[in-house]
């Protein structure tokens, strides 16, 4: 049996691991704006990301192919990562003997918890750029029951449980649809969530977010609730109903920065079998050069200016849900070592004394080199999420991005009619 585990492991260390797909080429492709050679070089190179990470090439692919406007293509890919990560998540792996004699490559990649409540909320994004809102809110829903279910399986319970910019999406979506009761709800949420937003991640309530309660919790009836969340009432300015029903308004939703890079701890214990690896994952955050954008909106009788505001921080929700597993891991890591100890022990006893001790060192050689730490993750994700909500008079319009100071793109004419709400979707990582 213990020759079986071995050859396990040696062909674990040859053929368990991948390269991954070279990102600085991706990169820059979407960098030159040559989308056509982005999605090719993808597609062409899809075996570099190694049979078990069939998930992460079709969430680099949906979110490829969303920036590069082939919406119905991406749409594809992310209801087909959605199928596959719920087979791979409903499958017990922490008992699966490969991971426990090698490593976590041997697996197929199953995504962080975040990153497939992540698939339903760059879905939903993707859906309401295409003015296809029925679909978004399906996603919102979708995502909203995923969380409920990660975290009702856990004794720890995850910080992110829910997720409070998808919250507020679907009010902006039920207020423009007159479901003005379910605006509220979803606006009162998200408020609540933002609160431990701040707590966790250090990402504040828009304060968007807090005019849009307030405005339909005057139509409902229920400033008192509204209250309860939004501190200094007496001192805000909101935009009431009936002046906003004739006006138009526009959700801008900008990708900034690249999602953390996942690296990996080894540490090393020496015990009178020889020396013990452990090798822990952890979350290195490339913070953006420049973050807040403003929009310029310019018709020709009007123009309206907006900052940007932080609502979706994936750098800082990556690395405290990663910290939120950090026991499972633990867990993991030490058995996975104590079990090849075990292996490399009975091993080298089997064999004549003068060759234990060789066999033994060799042995503790390959489990060094094997034990590595799953650095897999959705390299395509943006770093932050940043957003402008405003209201304007319908007309056409022109829109302009500047950031640092730079005007960064401008957009072709806006046509918005009055009641009517347009969500624009804008990618910064490759054009700045």
């Amino acid at each position: 049996m213990m020759r079986i585990i071995l050859f396990i492991t040696i062909f674990a260390l040859l053929f368990g691991c991948s390269s991954g797909l070279n990102y600085r080429k991706l990169n820059s492709h979407l960098s030159s704006n040559n989308c056509k050679s982005a999605v090719e070089y993808m597609e062409q190179n899809e075996g570099d990301y190694g049979s078990n990470a069939k998930l992460l090439f079709l969430l680099d692919s949906a979110m490829v192919n969303m920036y590069c406007g082939n919406f119905e293509i991406s749409q594809k890919s992310f209801h087909k990562a959605e199928y596959l990560a719920d087979i791979l998540w409903t499958k017990s792996v922490s008992k699966n003997i490969f991971s426990l004699v090698s490593n976590e490559y041997v697996l197929p990649y199953n995504g962080e918890d975040f990153e497939r409540a992540m698939i339903n909320l760059m879905s939903a994004i993707g859906y309401l750029h295409a003015d296809q809102i029925d679909e978004a809110l399906v996603e919102f829903r979708r995502l909203d029951t995923l969380l409920a279910l990660y975290n009702s399986k856990y004794e720890k319970k995850n910080v992110y449980k829910e997720d409070a910019f998808a919250r507020y999406l679907s009010g902006i979506v039920n207020e423009t649809d007159k479901e003005l009761d379910d605006a509220f709800i979803d606006y009162y949420k998200a408020c609540q969530i933002y609160a431990e937003y701040k707590e966790a991640y250090g990402t504040h309530t828009p304060s968007s977010l807090e005019e849009d309660l307030l405005r339909v919790a005057e139509i409902v009836d229920r400033m008192d609730e509204a209250k309860s969340v939004v501190p200094d009432v007496e001192k805000r300015f909101w935009l009431k109903q009936q002046d906003a029903a004739d006006l138009g308004k526009i959700v801008f939703i900008q990708f900034i920065g690249h999602a953390p890079l996942k690296t990996e701890k080894i540490i090393f214990i020496p015990t009178r079998y020889g020396p013990v690896t452990l090798a822990f994952p952890k979350f290195t955050i490339d913070p953006p050069r420049c973050r807040n954008s403003l929009i310029t909106l310019t018709s020709t009788s009007n123009t309206t200016e907006s900052k940007t505001v932080l609502v979706e921080d994936f750098n800082q929700i990556a690395v405290k849900n990663l910290s939120d597993r950090k026991g499972r891991v633990v867990a993991k890591t030490i058995s996975r070592a104590i079990a090849k100890q075990i292996a490399i022990k009975e091993v080298s006893e089997l064999n004549r004394d003068d060759w234990e001790q060789t066999i033994r060192v060799i042995l503790n050689l390959v489990n060094s080199a094997i034990e590595r730490a799953d650095t897999r993750s959705w390299r395509t994700l943006p770093g932050e999420i940043y957003l402008a909500r405003v209201f304007v008079p319908a007309g056409h319009y022109q829109l302009s991005v500047s950031r640092c100071g730079v005007v960064q793109k401008r957009t072709e004419s806006i046509k918005i009619n009055a009641a009517e709400t347009r969500y624009i979707l804008h990618d910064s990582r490759y054009s700045f």
